[in-house]
């Protein structure tokens, strides 16, 4: 649950701003929602 928060290379950076992280963040528990649900 916490990887897929953390995977891509924007979470590598130090300057990821805190919305882009939000989006990153939503992205990742509509697919997990996604996934669930089909």
């Amino acid at each position: 649950m916490t990887n897929l928060g953390r995977m891509g290379p924007l979470d590598g950076w130090g300057g990821v701003s805190p919305a882009r992280r939000a989006a990153v963040r939503r992205r990742a528990g509509a697919l997990m929602l996604f996934s669930v649900m089909s």
